[in-house]
């Protein structure tokens, strides 16, 4: 028994206990409780109330299809930028009216619509969870005008804890550089307490969310 373990069992026995301490169990926020249905339903209002829009799909192959009815709802052209997702990269883009485009410069990225899949979606704040990687350059998510995420549903996790284990999955058992929660669109009051969209990053966050069953997407 080394010095440490004697003090803790010394402060155990004078609080009336018997052994070591007990290790207490963290305490969890309700917010971060939700799982299953109510976890999902929990993730859509909060991402709503943050500002973000959703469309609902039942099989990933409609993404393409849901991706050109939103940029012509919105009159926007239908140039995007793709991660290198292999699960996003397999679908019929170009067959939908989309036409991809691979220059990542910072001049190219300056004011387009990107389209990208996340690690997770988080119920307790309803923010998406992004993480830098070869196949998810950081720049898609900061410097486009739209950043259009496809995310499965069984991606939505219940807390911040829960995140963990999924970013270390996605980059093989390794943090990656950087991991960046997106709780809505890009915003700021700091001007006149004006409120101002798309100031450090997109203006519009739309999030394609798949049925349960789908392959994650990262």
């Amino acid at each position: 028994m080394n010095a440490r373990e004697m003090i803790l069992n010394k402060i155990a026995r004078t609080r009336g206990a018997r052994g070591k301490t007990e290790k207490p169990v963290p305490l969890r926020p309700a917010l971060a409780a939700q799982e299953g249905g109510a976890g999902l339903d929990q993730f859509v209002r909060l991402a709503k109330s943050l500002g973000c829009g959703f469309s609902f799909i039942e099989r990933i192959e409609e993404a393409p299809r849901v991706v050109a009815a939103l940029l012509s709802g919105q009159s926007l052209s239908h140039d995007i930028w793709l991660s290198d997702d292999e699960t996003l990269a397999q679908l019929q883009w170009q067959e939908a009216g989309l036409a991809l485009h691979a220059d990542r410069s910072r001049d190219a990225l300056d004011g387009v619509v990107a389209v990208t899949g996340a690690v997770a979606g988080l119920a307790e704040t309803g923010a998406v969870v992004v993480a830098s990687s070869m196949r998810h350059p950081f720049a898609l998510g900061l410097l486009p005008d739209v950043h259009v995420v496809v995310l499965s549903a069984d991606r939505v996790v219940a807390g911040m804890e829960d995140v963990w284990p999924l970013i270390r999955q996605a980059g093989g058992n390794r943090l990656p550089r950087a991991v960046s929660l997106v709780g809505g669109p890009s915003r700021t009051g700091d001007i006149e307490a004006t409120l101002v969209m798309g100031a450090h990053g997109p203006r519009a966050l739309h999030i394609v969310l798949v049925g349960e069953g789908q392959a994650p997407l990262s």
